[in-house]
């Protein structure tokens, strides 16, 4: 990975700390930094999940890396994703996927949307407490 491009606001002396810090550091810290956000957001979007869908309640969600092509364009983050088919015990042969069908509906059945609405309701959050974790990180790998 050759360049690894930050998008971040702020202090303009914080960004010049940041400018100073080795890629690979960038990289590990911000991993670090975004990481319990994503976990945080997947526990509560769980909480969310109606009562009635015990297989998608007990398989869970799960935070996973942004793939190896994201993260050759120079991307870091994590992503909330639900199981797959096999986690979930539905065939292979089956049309349906009742998360997919949960979260957006279907015919006649109405959305209860799950993880968009966690989404959006913790963004603030979230991105705040995004930016101090970056904040704590650039400081402290900068004073090394």
């Amino acid at each position: 990975m050759k360049d690894l491009k930050i998008l971040m606001t702020g202090h303009k002396s914080l960004l010049r700390k940041l400018r100073k810090i080795p890629v690979e550091v960038q990289i590990k810290g911000s991993r670090k930094a975004l990481r319990p956000h994503a976990v945080r957001i997947k526990e509560i979007a769980e909480a969310a999940i109606p009562i009635d869908e015990g297989d998608l309640r007990f398989a869970g969600l799960k935070v996973r890396a942004l793939s190896k092509r994201a993260r050759k364009r120079g991307l870091v983050g994590y992503r909330v994703v639900t199981p797959t088919r096999k986690e979930l015990n539905i065939p292979a042969d089956a049309k349906g996927y009742y998360p997919a069908h949960l979260e957006l509906g279907h015919g006649n059945v109405r959305p209860r949307p799950y993880l968009r609405g966690t989404v959006a309701s913790q963004r603030e959050a979230t991105q705040a407490g995004m930016a101090v974790d970056m904040r704590n990180f650039i400081l402290t790998a900068a004073s090394k």
